[in-house]
């Protein structure tokens, strides 16, 4: 079977800068997403999801539906 990819969509719900990886993965969690992680530039958080095939949007990758 093929590899399973991880795509970034930005927290909806976090708020305030990110500095504390755990706290992003929380909400995310709470967003029903797989995982995520403050980005190191703006220090927002990004969550992870889990999806078959992804491409990259605008720099960002999105599952394909």
């Amino acid at each position: 079977g093929g590899g399973v990819l991880a795509a970034g969509v930005l927290s909806s719900g976090f708020k305030g800068p990110c500095f504390i990886h755990s706290s992003c993965i929380i909400q995310c969690q709470k967003e029903r997403y797989k995982s995520g992680h403050c980005s190191t530039w703006k220090r927002q958080c990004w969550c992870t999801q889990k999806c078959k095939n992804a491409n990259q949007v605008g720099g960002r990758w999105r599952c394909q539906t």
